[in-house]
């Protein structure tokens, strides 16, 4: 705040919402002044991506989601050769396998509807709730670029791709 201050300098308008305490990563926005008549976009402070948030908005819309959560893929090798048995029968064998799994980009657009207000609430319980209460949850695959930049190190290593155009 002390840094951006109300944001007309950027050309943009910047108003701050305080938690007198903990609320969790969705319960805190129960504290927006405005109940929104529409979706909400939120993204976590800790993530860059070069999405274009009109496309996610778009998805959302086109399903006629409650919620939408962002979700980017994410490949690990398994370090040692992976069995699938039938009971104590081997089957098959894969050695080293790649597994992709889809995880949260950090990234959600949220109708009023699902918002629960003045509540401590982390985000995936809202979504809990939503998929509880029989509301469609969708997830938009992000395919562009997305930094998760939670360690003074992965920031770094961010701002250097940034500089120099230059991505792993």
């Amino acid at each position: 705040e002390h840094r951006l201050g109300d944001g007309s300098q950027l050309g943009v308008a910047l108003h701050y919402v305080r938690e007198r305490s903990a609320m969790g990563t969705a319960g805190a926005l129960s504290l927006l002044p405005i109940r929104s008549s529409g979706p909400v976009l939120v993204t976590n402070g800790d993530i860059l991506t070069r999405l274009e948030f009109a496309r996610l908005l778009d998805y959302h819309r086109d399903r006629d989601a409650a919620a939408t959560v962002g979700a980017i893929e994410h490949v690990t090798t398994i370090p040692y050769g992976v069995l699938r048995t039938d009971g104590e029968r081997l089957v098959a064998m894969e050695e080293k396998p790649d597994v992709r799994v889809q995880c949260n980009a950090g990234l959600y657009v949220l109708e009023p509807a699902v918002l629960d207000p003045g509540e401590p609430l982390d985000m995936p319980a809202l979504l809990q709730r939503a998929l509880d209460h029989d509301l469609t949850v969708c997830v938009f695959p992000v395919v562009e670029r997305w930094f998760d930049i939670g360690s003074p190190e992965d920031f770094q290593q961010v701002l250097m791709e940034f500089a120099t155009g230059e991505e792993d």
